[in-house]
């Protein structure tokens, strides 16, 4: 039956799976919260950088409107 298959192919997916999983390499602690920084420092730059991008072509194309 072909429900006997995909049972076979998920059950080896599992297997596979949890082979992989048990090979990561977790970071430690220190560096995840020194990743996590750099991420959410790059995010707000790049947000206020964009923020002030806008602004200006905003105020550009308002005076090329009027």
């Amino acid at each position: 039956m072909w429900f006997s298959k995909v049972y076979q192919k998920f059950v080896r997916f599992l297997k596979e799976s949890w082979g992989e999983f048990k090979r990561v390499t977790w970071p430690s602690k220190k560096e995840l919260i020194s990743s996590t920084t750099v991420v959410i420092l790059f995010v707000l730059f790049f947000a206020i950088f964009i923020g002030i991008i806008d602004l200006l072509l905003t105020q550009i194309f308002t005076i090329f409107i009027r």
